[in-house]
């Protein structure tokens, strides 16, 4: 069974892979890996994996992927310079490290591409989910999200009651040919 916070992945997979070219991608291994890398298995997508563990990191290439062990900030560097059809930053909770890790791979997205980004919204209007809830804190994660909805030829969606209720933000390239994009 799908955990909920990873269902929307789960189902939208599928139709993200049938209309984007390039290998998928995760900071952060866990629950999530195996479902993106069910995804890359189907439509023969590389699946890299960034993260500080080594019992994480061991696993995930058990599992097929390729690993990039260490902080992202140090290891992303290393991506090779190729497309990305799909990916999941779910690592380090604070607005400096997912800004940077989102500016490095928005930009690699194919059109259609999408990169979702976990723990980006804010808890009962104002206050974030604190150190104390159940999930652990979320951090500032939700002014990436404020930023990326800014950003043009991005479509920014996000699901609020995913996440322990801290959201995860889908983030689409727009294809300016066919029209869909915002004026």
């Amino acid at each position: 069974m799908v955990p909920d916070q990873w269902l929307i992945i789960e189902r939208l997979g599928d139709i993200i892979l049938n209309h984007a070219e390039g290998c998928v991608f995760e900071i952060g291994i866990g629950h999530s890996t195996l479902i993106l890398k069910k995804f890359a298995d189907i439509f023969d997508r590389t699946m890299y994996c960034f993260d500080q563990s080594e019992r994480k990191c061991n696993w995930a290439k058990e599992q097929g992927c390729k690993i990039f062990q260490g902080k992202s900030l140090k290891t992303m560097q290393k991506f090779p310079d190729i497309p990305v059809a799909m990916g999941l930053i779910d690592g380090r909770h604070d607005a400096k490290t997912c800004r940077a890790e989102a500016e490095f791979f928005v930009p690699r997205l194919s059109i259609g591409g999408v990169v979702f980004i976990h723990d980006t919204y804010l808890v009962n209007d104002r206050k974030i989910r604190v150190e104390s809830h159940p999930r652990g804190p979320a951090g500032d994660m939700y002014l990436v999200r404020q930023e990326l909805q800014a950003t043009k030829d991005l479509q920014v969606f996000t699901w609020p009651y995913t996440a322990g209720d801290c959201g995860l933000t889908m983030v689409l390239k727009e294809d300016p040919e066919r029209g869909y994009q915002r004026q």
